[in-house]
């Protein structure tokens, strides 16, 4: 018995399409040039006949550009290695380095609640030394306590100790800015009065 048919199993080139891979991978996976790229075996480069290496041997002299991107994507960024076709990394380590890169991305807690699309960037944290005006520093809090009121990060957090822990610190960080809202509002009504 085989496996089941999938969209991503249906695919000619699943590994190029972001659609078809794993929302953790979703954004390592963004060729906006594939359109460009011919699907037919082309010469490996424009060099004169004897100058490449690689030309000069005949198994390696096309190649498929499509084909070798979606190849080197199965193994480089996801850590399949047992896709259709012949394997690009051939070398042990390059195989445990993919592994412990894809192992990595899994466990980062910044790729997980992104991955659930609670998160669009990490635009929404205030670095140090960086000023706000009133107005954004309002913004920034209101999309912090949405960020963590959400039903799903909520119940990520009671699984997860690391995103409870990341909860913990917005809310810090929430309590920070709400305090500082308040100082500024205290010295800006402490000179607007001695304005008058």
């Amino acid at each position: 018995m085989g496996k089941k048919d999938t969209r991503r199993s249906n695919a000619k080139y699943p590994a190029l399409k972001g659609h078809l891979n794993p929302r953790m991978r979703y954004d390592l996976v963004d060729y906006d040039y594939t359109k460009n790229l011919p699907d037919q075996l082309v010469p490996h480069c424009n060099n004169e006949k004897g100058t490449c290496e690689v030309c000069n041997n005949p198994k390696t002299r096309m190649v498929n550009p499509l084909d070798y991107l979606n190849r080197f994507t199965e193994e480089h960024i996801h850590a399949n290695y047992n896709h259709d076709g012949k394997r690009i990394q051939k070398k042990k380590q390059d195989e445990l380095d993919s592994y412990n890169r894809n192992n990595a991305n899994m466990r980062d807690i910044y790729s997980r609640i992104k991955s659930l699309g609670n998160i669009r960037g990490l635009d929404f944290l205030q670095f140090a030394g960086e000023a706000l005006s009133p107005e954004e520093e309002i913004l920034k809090r209101e999309e912090l306590l949405e960020l963590i009121n959400n039903s799903k990060v909520i119940k990520l957090a009671k699984k997860d100790r690391n995103v409870e822990k990341l909860v913990k610190e917005i809310r810090e960080r929430i309590e920070e800015r709400g305090l500082l809202l308040e100082e500024f509002h205290d010295t800006e009504n402490k000179s607007g009065k001695g304005n008058k």
